[in-house]
């Protein structure tokens, strides 16, 4: 494993006490599913769910 695999999936210990499982986060971002209105949808739920099952140790919405 190369250096950099090795630092992405070591734990972050975070200054609040929490601890992230591994470095890998992914931003919120413009998806486009919100309904008309601006709110989030089934498909909202859906897709971060998948997001967290992939291992990603930080959603940020």
């Amino acid at each position: 494993m190369t250096p950099t695999a090795i630092q992405l999936n070591t734990p972050l210990p975070l200054p609040c006490g929490a601890t992230l499982p591994n470095r890998l986060g992914k931003s919120a971002m413009t998806e486009g599913c919100a309904d008309a209105q601006g709110r989030a949808t089934e498909y909202h739920e859906r897709v971060y769910r998948l997001w967290g099952q992939g291992g990603t140790g930080l959603l940020m919405t």
